[in-house]
């Protein structure tokens, strides 16, 4: 007898930010939004994201100013992949 946890699953997204300054990158899977983290301008940046209520969530990103903001953007999150987000 094995006693034990089920492996959790690992969801996680590549943010590609093509716009000329930092966004700052979140999420909503229906249960409200969660911050993820900056992207600067012209990088690309991986966020994982644990245990979401959905699998489908809303990506929005934001400048510091508040002034741009881009989405939301759906993704449909995959276990063991990085789905890409790009933020134009």
């Amino acid at each position: 007898m094995s006693v034990g946890t089920a492996p959790t699953p690992v969801f996680a997204i590549a943010v590609t930010n093509s716009t000329g300054e930092e966004m700052i990158v979140s999420y909503d899977d229906g249960s409200g939004r969660r911050a993820l983290g900056a992207v600067a301008a012209g990088a690309t940046d991986r966020f994982v994201i644990a245990q979401p209520a959905r699998t489908t969530v809303n990506v929005t990103a934001r400048n510091a100013a508040g002034t741009r903001s881009v989405g939301p953007i759906a993704v449909d999150l995959v276990a063991g992949e990085t789905r890409p987000v790009n933020l134009r």
